[in-house]
């Protein structure tokens, strides 16, 4: 456990840090000759940069350790972990694929449509019904609205927020949206194409009531739970007679062996984690939250196994047990696959509960490639290029992917809006 305080006391002094800057060039391996166009990509803090026509690039890094993926169409992914700042720039060297994806797996681009952008930078949005609620700012972040759209992007209704400083929007598991301030959560209503806050609801009440729920079964509320510091998970349905009924627990024994030796513990666990007789010093580290550092992506990655409903049943992405896992009223089925063990997989599922389909993403040399995932056997459908780096907020709706995106080369940087068809 000293070791452990230790560990956790550097990553929080690095965290005060300033950011650093790291510079480098990506070359060829075989030719020597630079790079154009390479994704350079921070997995823990979801943002990254491209390579320009030299070859070069420039990113920031809040603090160390840090895992950087270099990924370019035609050439093998590359991962790098830095401790501390390089002493020089680096040059980094990627090396051609011996076999590139067949052509048939990528489609032709799609087009994609601006739905909402200037003079406003979108920060948020959420499905209401037929509309599109959205949250953004004019100019400065203390001006505030939320926008009623219809589903082209035309503007039905806009609500002043300067007073209520926003933080975000939430879809809860009931399908009740809520505005989210630093103290409070208003439910938000539409009645004749304008927008109502309903009384507000106390923050910290809303999080640990409201927030927790994943999704509305037919005989329960599913509500997740990690333990391990997010190594592992467990998926629990309450019913309407508070009591519970375990779904499944998904747990990263491997990473847990890591995290347990590096605190001094390994030796004393002598059952399965998730058991009730367990060492009281691997129970203290198992009831532990996660502390506050994206930098514990990098060595103990955090589980990701989303649950979705699709009509009678539940389905769990299950990336540590590499099935989908799909449970039904009476039994439960599980169904392998390895989509997720590409290096260019992006630890995404995207799901559209309106059309009761799933789809994942890859890395590509522009932005991602989404592929349809078969829940019948899980397979992946044909690639559907998105051009858009570090896309965010993804949502699906009725055959679109939403999202919300910055165009850097443009001098006009607000986020915007888009949406691009799927089929």
């Amino acid at each position: 456990m000293k070791l452990y305080k230790i560990f956790f006391l550097l990553l929080c002094s690095v965290s005060l840090k300033a950011q650093t800057a790291i510079k480098g060039v990506v070359k060829d391996l075989e030719t020597q000759e630079p790079l154009e166009a390479v994704s350079i990509y921070i997995e823990a803090k979801n943002t990254g940069v491209i390579s320009d026509a030299s070859g070069k690039f420039n990113i920031s890094i809040n603090n160390f350790p840090v895992k950087i993926s270099f990924s370019h169409i035609g050439y093998e992914s590359l991962e790098i972990n830095l401790t501390k700042k390089p002493k020089q720039d680096l040059t980094i060297f990627l090396s051609k694929t011996i076999q590139i994806l067949p052509e048939a797996i990528v489609s032709s681009r799609r087009p994609i449509d601006t739905l909402f952008q200037e003079p406003y930078s979108v920060t948020d949005y959420e499905f209401y019904n037929e509309y599109i609620l959205v949250l953004a700012y004019k100019n400065v972040k203390s001006k505030y609205s939320l926008i009623l759209l219809d589903e082209n992007g035309e503007r039905l209704d806009e609500l002043n927020l300067s007073e209520k400083k926003p933080e975000a929007l939430h879809k809860s598991c009931l399908g009740k949206i809520h505005l989210l301030t630093a103290l409070n959560a208003h439910e938000i209503s539409v009645y004749d194409q304008a927008i109502a806050l309903e009384p507000k609801i106390d923050k910290a009440l809303f999080n640990a009531v409201l927030k927790p729920c994943i999704v509305q079964a037919d005989e329960f509320l599913v509500f997740k739970k990690y333990y391990y510091q997010g190594l592992a998970l467990q998926y629990v349905g309450l019913k309407p007679d508070s009591t519970q009924q375990e779904i499944i627990t998904i747990v990263d024994e491997r990473h847990i062996d890591w995290l347990l030796e590096d605190m001094g513990l390994f030796s004393k666990n002598k059952g399965e984690y998730m058991s009730k007789k367990i060492h009281p010093d691997v129970l203290q580290v198992r009831q532990m939250p996660r502390p506050q550092s994206a930098e514990l992506e990098v060595f103990y990655p955090k589980v990701y196994a989303p649950i979705v409903k699709k009509k009678d049943s539940l389905i769990v992405f299950n990336h540590i047990g590499g099935n989908i896992n799909i449970f039904h009223e009476n039994n439960s089925t599980q169904i392998p696959v390895n989509y997720h063990k590409d290096k260019k997989w992006m630890k995404k599922i995207y799901y559209d509960s309106y059309d009761d389909r799933a789809f994942t993403a890859f890395h590509s040399q522009w932005g991602e490639i989404i592929r349809e995932i078969n829940l019948e056997d899980g397979s992946l459908g044909p690639g559907i290029e998105l051009d858009r780096a570090f896309i965010e907020k993804p949502k699906l709706k009725e055959g679109y992917i939403y999202f919300i995106h910055r165009n850097n080369k443009m001098e006009n940087q607000n986020r915007m809006l888009h949406k691009m068809p799927l089929d």
